[in-house]
C-alpha cells in the first residue's frame, strides 16, 4: 500500500513538473519579440489588437469565430520586418457586440477608426475568411476617413491580401503547409 502509494505520488510530482515546465515554455515564446496590446474605443465598440514587431504596418483580419490567436503560429513570418496588427472584429474574441448588424461595411469602418485611433496613415491589410471581406471594404473605408489609401487589393482562395505582402509556403510553419 506504501508502495502505491509513492508511485502515485512520484508520478503526481512528474506530471505537475512537465505541465509546469510547458506553462513557463509557452511564457517565455509568447514574451519574445516586441509586443502590445489594448482596446481603442472605435464606433461605440471596445475594439481589441495586438501589435507585434516594428516596420510598415500590416493590419490582420481573422475568419469567422475566430480571433486574433489565428495568427499565432504565423505571427513570427508575419511580424518580420513589419507591425504586424491583430485586430478582434466585432463579436469576435476579445472584443464584445454592441448593438448593430455585422457587416462587413461596419467592421470596415472599426479597422478605419483603429487606424486614424494607432496614427496609422497607410497600411496593407490581410484578412482570411470573414477578414478576407472585411479587408477590401478596409481599403476603401481609410481612404474615406483618411485621405490616404491602403493599397490595391487581390484576392486568393480564403484569403485577401492588399499590395505588399509576400508570403512564400516556405516560410510559414510545417503545420499550415498543405502535405
Amino acid at each position: 500500500m506504501i508502495m502505491m502509494l509513492k508511485r502515485s505520488l512520484t508520478w503526481a510530482a512528474a506530471v505537475g513538473l512537465i505541465l509546469a515546465s510547458s506553462v513557463f515554455a509557452l511564457a517565455q515564446t509568447h514574451q519574445a519579440g516586441s509586443v502590445s496590446s489594448g482596446y481603442a474605443l472605435v464606433n461605440g465598440l471596445k475594439l481589441y489588437y495586438e501589435i507585434h514587431g516594428t516596420g510598415e504596418p500590416l493590419i490582420l483580419l481573422h475568419g469567422g469565430l475566430g480571433s486574433t490567436e489565428m495568427f499565432t503560429e504565423t505571427m513570427p513570418v508575419l511580424s518580420r520586418g513589419r507591425r504586424a496588427i491583430a485586430v478582434d472584429l466585432q463579436a469576435h474574441g476579445r472584443t464584445g457586440d454592441i448593438e448593430r448588424p455585422l457587416s462587413f461595411d461596419a467592421m470596415a469602418d472599426d479597422i478605419a477608426a483603429l487606424m486614424k485611433y494607432l496614427n496609422i496613415e497607410k497600411a496593407d491589410v490581410m484578412g482570411y475568411s470573414i477578414g478576407g471581406g472585411v479587408a477590401p471594404s478596409s481599403c476603401s473605408a481609410a481612404e474615406r476617413k483618411t485621405g490616404a489609401g491602403t493599397g490595391r487589393g487581390c484576392q486568393l482562395p480564403g484569403w485577401r491580401f492588399c499590395q505588399g505582402l509576400l508570403i512564400t509556403i516556405s516560410s510559414l510553419p510545417q503545420s499550415w503547409r498543405r502535405r
